[in-house]
């Protein structure tokens, strides 16, 4: 090698060193600032943990406990954001609202029996797995009357009456405004979905971790208005 050649690797190199550091640090940044958002609304900040994890928050809402967890992706996760409570659970059934390609999953025999399959693979004895095997075990398709939401969302129900408790008209646009403003540059359609059933609810994000405390306190706003709705009795 020519020490002109020599000199575009040692660049090269130093180029890629440099670019690797820098995203580091910005992502050490990223962390405090999550952090501290989390700390001064007296919140748990917890990085990793799990594999995949980026981090945990937990909190209180009206005395009962959430979690918001967002994941890098991997082998064994995808790469999403998930807020939980469990309070208020359903006293039986299901509610899901979520993208439509999703729910064609669900409502075709073929697709409802590779999720099945699915879950049984992965071991299917946790929240999730037991709320979609109840959902696909009976719901009907809600229709909301609402053709802007229903270009994006779909909603299946065991019971379409506790549906309308999730679904009042603010619920409905601030989920459509979350899907429009984080889906900028995206092919697909619909990644939010939320879930309501005897193990609480849940609000997902599916196009990504959530890492700035903007999109943080975003979320964390939609998941409250959600809970709000049902527990105001709509």
């Amino acid at each position: 090698m020519n020490a002109a050649g020599l000199s575009i690797l040692i660049l090269a190199v130093i180029g890629i060193g440099w670019l690797i550091l820098s995203l580091a640090a910005k992502e050490r940044a990223r962390a405090r600032a999550r952090e501290q958002f989390a700390a001064e609304r007296g919140w748990t900040y917890t990085r990793g943990g799990k594999p995949g994890r980026l981090y945990l928050i937990e909190g209180l809402e009206g005395g009962a406990p959430w979690t918001l967890e967002a994941f890098q992706g991997g082998k064994r996760k995808a790469t999403l954001t998930v807020w939980r409570c469990s309070d208020p659970p359903m006293t039986e059934g299901v509610v899901f609202i979520g993208s439509k390609a999703m729910a064609a999953m669900l409502k075709n025999p073929l697709g409802s029996k590779i999720i099945r399959w699915g879950l049984q693979v992965a071991g299917g004895d946790d929240d999730v797995s037991r709320t979609l095997t109840r959902l696909m075990d009976g719901y009907q398709e809600v229709e909301t009357g609402d053709p802007e939401f229903a270009a994006v969302f779909a909603v299946l129900a065991t019971d379409p009456g506790q549906a309308s408790k999730l679904l009042n008209g603010d619920t409905r646009r601030a989920m459509l405004e979350w899907d429009q403003v984080h889906k900028i540059g995206r092919a697909s359609q619909g990644p939010l979905g939320a879930t309501w059933s005897d193990a609480g609810l849940s609000l997902t994000w599916g196009s990504g971790a959530l890492e700035s405390p903007e999109d943080v306190s975003a979320f964390l706003g939609l998941a409250q208005r959600l809970r709000s709705s049902i527990k105001s009795g709509w």
